[in-house]
């Protein structure tokens, strides 16, 4: 996990911890406040989710560029082969024909 979704976790956290002191410390009856903790359970678990989504989706890209990167790189060096094949062919056929020629 980077620097930036380390951050925004610590903050998801420290912002549930102090909703959830304030409430428990808030002057309201019991059933007041059970209900406000499960609607900031839910309020807090659905930013949870978007957050974990857009990591997830940002993971996604990265491995993507990885993969567009890599496949880039295989294409550059199978090139470079094909290259250096055909001029090692060539000279092979090139030394070839010269040692024919030597022999006759």
């Amino acid at each position: 996990m980077n620097n930036p979704e380390k951050g925004i976790l610590a903050f998801l956290a420290g912002l549930a911890t102090g909703a959830i002191l304030g409430i428990l410390f808030a002057p309201r009856s019991g059933d007041e406040t059970r209900k406000m903790i499960g609607e900031k359970v839910d309020e807090y678990s659905d930013d949870a989710k978007k957050k974990m989504d857009e990591m997830v989706k940002s993971g996604k890209d990265e491995l993507l560029k990885a993969k567009k990167k890599a496949m880039s790189a295989v294409e550059k060096a199978t090139e470079n082969l094909r290259e250096t094949e055909e001029k090692l062919t060539d000279e092979v056929k090139g030394k070839v024909k010269d040692t024919a020629e030597k022999v006759k």
